[in-house]
């Protein structure tokens, strides 16, 4: 019976070593990327760039303009560095509803992060399950 138990007791802390290691996500590689006059719609709501659903980092550098007039930020508009959303502010010269155009610069994982990060989500997801099982196995005595 002790040696089930020093199994399972082996068995709990490696799988937990290995999730946590699984789980990590890998992003030391990333690539900087410029946009040039994407189209968005300025609104009291907000609105996320095209990038949002890849970038990690916004640049600093962003110029929205409206019919050739450059918009100033935190007086027409407020742009969310973390998020890269673009919302209108009350006292702005453009309407609410209204197409702008944004130049902004972003960060994100190159094609072979974004690989490795999707694999990791992937084996950190069933790694928990598989652990469970050696475990339950071992305790039954069925590696013995």
């Amino acid at each position: 019976m002790s040696s089930s138990i020093s199994t399972f007791a082996v068995v709990i802390v490696l799988g937990a070593i290995a999730i946590g290691a699984f789980s990590v996500g890998f992003n030391t590689a990333a690539e900087e990327f410029d946009r040039e006059n994407e189209a968005i719609v300025l609104s009291d709501a907000g609105q996320l760039v095209n990038a949002s659903d890849i970038a990690f980092e916004f640049g600093a550098n962003v110029t929205v303009t409206h019919n050739g007039s450059t918009l100033t930020e935190g007086v027409d508009y407020r742009f969310n560095e973390s998020t890269g959303e673009l919302v209108r502010l009350n006292n702005s010269s453009v309407p609410d509803g209204e197409s702008v155009d944004i130049d902004y610069q972003f960060d994100a994982p190159d094609d072979t992060t974004r690989d490795v990060n999707d694999g990791m989500r992937a084996t950190g997801s069933a790694l928990p399950w598989i652990g469970l099982l050696v475990a339950a196995f071992a305790v039954v005595g069925w590696f013995s």
